[in-house]
């Protein structure tokens, strides 16, 4: 979904499926996005030994991975929402064309293939249609490439025109 900001585009999506009782899951890219970050965070866990005493002493931090929205949204089944895409690396969002194809990721660490419940899907909301930023009103966003974009069905959201007021009617009496 493309349009200026304010227009609503997230929140179409988000209500779409709220009436649905789907939840959604949502993430908001930036230039430093990679789809490696989107699958998977790092949580860091102290460590420790355990004394004679009973005492602990910190020996050290383990990374523990624990799924990102990505992955949770294609472990459950459900929509993942990515907003600003068109701020990242063109060269990095290919990364997402066999998720987007196929369904498909494999976990850099461990090896692991995780294929996507049926009900995941991708959306995309951004400020451009992909083509870059024209207007000069948002800074970074930049051209996405091609192979990524024709992945995805275009939507152009702008602002909700207010209705026009009807004309009250006037009393017979007055």
């Amino acid at each position: 979904m493309a349009g200026p900001k304010g227009a609503g585009k997230t929140t179409v999506v988000e209500q779409f499926f709220a009436r649905l009782s789907v939840p959604v899951v949502s993430l908001t890219a930036n230039r430093h996005f990679s789809v490696q970050e989107a699958a998977q965070t790092k949580t860091l866990v102290p460590t420790y030994r355990t004394e004679a005493d009973g005492s602990k002493t910190p020996v050290g931090i383990t990374a523990i991975p624990q799924d990102g929205p990505l992955l949770q949204a294609m472990r459950e089944g459900i929509p993942l929402v990515i907003n600003e895409l068109d701020l990242a690396d063109p060269a990095e969002l290919t990364g997402l064309n066999d998720i987007i194809d196929r369904g498909i990721y494999t976990v850099p660490d461990t090896g692991e293939v995780v294929r996507a419940e049926r009900g995941f899907m991708v959306f995309v909301c951004a400020n451009s249609n992909g083509s870059g930023d024209q207007t000069g009103e948002y800074a970074g966003v930049g051209a996405m490439n091609t192979s990524l974009i024709s992945r995805f069905c275009k939507v152009e959201v702008d602002f909700t025109r207010p209705r026009a007021k009807k004309p009250k009617r006037s009393s017979p009496r007055g």
